[in-house]
């Protein structure tokens, strides 16, 4: 192994070790209570090293998002590849998978979607065509735009149903999650009602657009 090459494993190494323990001091206190000096004490590194690597607390957050959406990207993108599945059965697996997400990883998507602790300036990352995040929303919006009729796949009718859509999984998430002292009905039922009243407007359109 040449010099190079031992640098940049060292470099990953080193990585992987700043974002490990981030993530547990992050879930551990909360973010907002953790510095960078905490994160170097945890690795036993000087803050130099964290800050050659990552720039701020805001960009080893914002990656640790990134990895944990890119499970959610695949799982999006496997069940797209479903051959000869229906539209609207496509549709509501997506849906389940994205609330699967939120309540297997509750403490993340408190932090990135309930409280939005990421500065301003790293949220444009958010808005960029090719992140992980716009991605994963391109996907839900088309496949909201197979299951709506010919006469209504235009941009904003797919989008404006999409946005809807999502906006209805991210309340009953986020209202189970930041208030989990609430006197809530049984979980999964609770879900699949959720899932089922959304999509209840959807196949009314597609029945009788076949009738």
């Amino acid at each position: 192994m040449g010099i190079q090459e031992r640098k940049e494993r060292e470099r990953e190494e080193t990585r992987n070790q700043i974002l490990s323990a981030a993530e547990k001091l992050f879930l551990n206190k909360g973010y907002t209570h953790v510095s960078m000096r905490n994160i170097a004490q945890e690795i036993e590194y000087s803050t130099t090293v964290i800050y050659k690597i990552f720039p701020n607390k805001q960009a080893i957050l914002l990656q640790l998002f990134t990895d944990k959406y890119s499970n959610l990207l695949q799982q999006f993108e496997t069940i797209r590849l479903v051959p000869e599945a229906e539209p609207l059965r496509t549709l509501e697996n997506l849906m389940w998978a994205y609330i699967n997400f939120g309540r297997e990883f509750p403490d993340y998507y408190h932090m990135a979607v309930i409280r939005n602790v990421v500065r301003e300036e790293e949220q444009l990352e958010y808005m960029d065509e090719d992140s992980i995040f716009i991605r994963i929303y391109g996907t839900f919006v088309e496949c909201v735009r197979e299951c709506l009729p010919a006469e209504a796949t235009g941009s904003s009718d797919a989008e404006l149903t999409a946005q809807t859509l999502w906006a209805s999984l991210h309340g009953a998430l986020s209202l189970r999650i930041a208030h989990p002292d609430f006197p809530w009905g049984d979980e999964e039922q609770f879900y699949r009602s959720t899932v089922e009243t959304a999509l209840r407007g959807l196949r009314n359109t597609s029945d009788t657009t076949r009738l």
